[in-house]
């Protein structure tokens, strides 16, 4: 195939490929063969080709898939692949082609002994970023360098999202702990940030405040366990019909659950 003029749009080659393939592959399939995007794919077809997919042509596809469930691989592929190899990944043949990554590789390094040479890593690395993969002290194509900050989105593996922010190459900073520190200097070893309203996602400072560590401890394992259930039996204990009487009060249930903590809180200090 002839290396595409991108000046020029679509090669003649390219056409013929969409043309040669449109029956037998998805849209998906020929934009990775091709190296575009399934819109364009798409848009050749239809508009400029006029090309149109057969109602038996799904039914097709299905009963090739079906034929070559025992792995069999046709000529026309292990062509492909031969073709392909230096340029492309074994995801996009994979993609191409209708087989998985594995089987891929599996066709074209063990049984065809295809390499890529060293250049044609590099210049996959370079196009896809590396796939995701780095050896040691490469970096990542999305890398960032210099000073410019950036703020993102992290998940606790156990926890809420807390936004980061960057504050220097490979260094990051919860964003809330950044903006409180900015404007009232470290944060004591024993304390750490919180928010009033409970919303991680507020950096405000208006919404930041200071507490210790072991309150703040106190005061999320209490509010996990005190439910209205349980906060109404500590009025009503053993009274059933009262305490469902008490749950009818939400601001009583609240008031109560206050009191609960409050005399946690007040015990903890005693014992430390």
């Amino acid at each position: 195939m002839k290396t595409r003029n991108r000046k020029d749009g679509w090669t003649d080659a390219d056409k013929q490929y969409l043309r040669d393939k449109f029956e037998t592959l998805t849209n998906q399939q020929i934009a990775t063969a091709l190296n575009r995007s399934v819109i364009s794919i798409q848009t050749m077809a239809s508009k400029e080709l006029g090309l149109k997919r057969s109602s038996g042509a799904l039914s097709r596809r299905l009963v090739e898939t079906w034929k070559n469930r025992d792995g069999t691989w046709l000529e026309s592929e292990k062509q492909y692949l031969v073709d392909n190899w230096q340029a492309k990944t074994k995801e996009e043949m994979a993609t191409a082609l209708g087989r998985t990554p594995s089987a891929v590789k599996s066709m074209g390094q063990k049984e065809m002994g295809l390499k890529k040479t060293k250049e044609s890593l590099r210049a996959i690395m370079k196009r896809k970023g590396n796939g995701g993969t780095f050896r040691k002290g490469n970096m990542p194509y999305n890398t960032i360098y210099g000073d410019e900050q950036v703020i993102r989105i992290r998940k606790n593996k156990n926890g809420p999202s807390y936004k980061w922010i960057r504050t220097g190459f490979k260094q990051w900073k919860q964003y809330h702990v950044w903006v409180w520190e900015a404007t009232n200097g470290p944060v004591p070893d024993d304390q750490m940030v919180t928010f009033r309203n409970g919303d991680q996602m507020d950096c405000s400072i208006e919404n930041l405040m200071l507490t210790t560590r072991a309150e703040h401890a106190i005061r999320h394992s209490a509010s996990l366990n005190l439910t209205d259930g349980f906060v109404a039996n500590t009025i009503a204990y053993r009274d059933k019909e009262l305490k469902e009487e008490i749950l009818k009060y939400p601001e009583l249930i609240e008031l109560q659950r206050t009191k609960i903590q409050l005399n946690r809180l007040i015990k903890h200090e005693q014992t430390t």
